[in-house]
């Protein structure tokens, strides 16, 4: 992944706010599937305005998978999302 003080977009990017990830993801591809939930970062840690960049990150929780069509969006759930938590060995993450 590389080091967070890298030049350029190397390193685990984290969001603080889910608008802000999805924004992204359609800003770099309109027709891609994304999920959404939180992560676990450590290492060398960059804070900027919007986020985190990080040297390392686990997935601790996968709250929704996403499948964007042309501006479109539609929620996954059931079969796949399953798949992709039991791939992961995560669930949704608990309420605070």
């Amino acid at each position: 992944a590389g080091e967070p003080n890298d030049y350029g977009f190397m390193g685990v990017h984290a969001f603080k706010a889910r608008n802000d990830a999805e924004n992204l993801v359609r800003e770099c591809d309109p027709d891609s599937r994304f999920a959404v939930g939180s992560v676990f970062l450590w290492g060398d840690i960059v804070e900027h305005e919007k986020g985190y960049r990080a040297q390392y990150a686990r997935i601790r929780s996968i709250e929704t998978l996403t499948y964007a069509v042309s501006g479109w969006r539609r929620l996954l759930f059931g079969d796949e999302l399953a798949r992709l938590r039991r791939r992961y060995a995560v669930g949704e993450a608990e309420a605070s």
